[in-house]
């Protein structure tokens, strides 16, 4: 599960405003751990995250989350501030270093650097380093009003392995999935569907449309369960979820069911759907 190669770059330097780190050229050049040291001090690395470091993201969607931890020594105070006065503080120290139309919105985990005209979103997701468990963070949930663990790299694990199981078909049904729930107004949050994908296939798919037709049954089923986090640490994904919002999502999956069946894709699952 590699991410595409045009988004491999962040190692090799911050790419322009709007695609990935929207930051004005008075933030400096090089790797992304630079630039946000000349204006965060105390950056210890930066990393890709998310859909874009699994190769599950929708290629109309130019979103990414860049993991940016910090040095417990020099940045423990905001850690102990709590989430809230955490973010809020950065938000105050990355804003005036953004370029031009650039917006900093805060957010429960993150915050989120949108870019003018649809030149692609960045979510900067702060974290702490667990002090004895390797890959293992800690990052911020302002509803909860606490630190929360989190391991991207055990996440990632979890897509490969469940590609490795399906001969690597797993990212191109999360995508055809991802781009149901896209055009049926998101129900139900990507990362969720995502973690329920990785439990529905034991082997290798026969085809694309029987493959989706089992998927769909599957995702009827597991919305009903809890949905415990891929990368192990995390809270449950599906902790949000009301019942009612359960109902609906049962309810659209068993359309979508159908629609395969007959063979009326209206949200164009094929666009998304590559064996190869």
């Amino acid at each position: 599960a590699r991410a595409p190669r045009e988004w491999s770059r962040w190692t090799k330097g911050v790419i322009e405003a709007g695609t990935m780190l929207p930051l004005s050229s008075k933030s400096g050049t090089g790797h992304p751990s630079l630039a946000l040291s000349g204006i965060i001090p105390g950056v210890r690395e930066v990393f890709l995250a998310g859909s874009r470091s699994r190769g599950t993201q929708l290629h109309s969607h130019h979103d990414t989350d860049l993991f940016v931890v910090l040095h417990e020594q020099s940045r423990g105070r905001l850690y102990r501030r709590g989430p809230d006065e955490c973010l809020r503080a950065l938000q105050s120290a990355v804003a005036p270093a953004c370029a031009d139309g650039v917006r900093v919105r805060l957010q429960n985990r993150s915050l989120g650097l949108l870019a003018p005209e649809g030149r692609g979103d960045c979510d900067l997701v702060f974290a702490f380093r667990h002090p004895w468990r390797r890959g293992i963070y800690f990052i911020p949930d302002r509803a909860l009003d606490r630190w929360i663990l989190s391991s991207p790299g055990a996440q990632r694990r979890a897509n490969h392995d469940a590609g490795h199981r399906t001969g690597g078909a797993i990212n191109p049904l999360i995508r055809a999935v991802k781009q149901w729930n896209l055009c049926h107004g998101k129900p139900l949050k990507s990362f969720h569907l995502e973690a329920m994908v990785y439990r529905a296939f034991e082997a290798p798919p026969r085809d694309g449309r029987s493959a989706l037709i089992a998927l769909f049954d599957h995702l009827m089923r597991a919305i009903e369960r809890p949905c415990p986090d891929p990368g192990g640490v995390g809270l449950s994904v599906d902790e949000h979820v009301t019942d009612t919002l359960r109902s609906r999502a049962r309810r659209l999956l068993a359309e979508a069911r159908s629609s395969l069946e007959a063979e009326c894709l209206p949200w164009n699952c094929e666009t998304n759907w590559r064996l190869s």
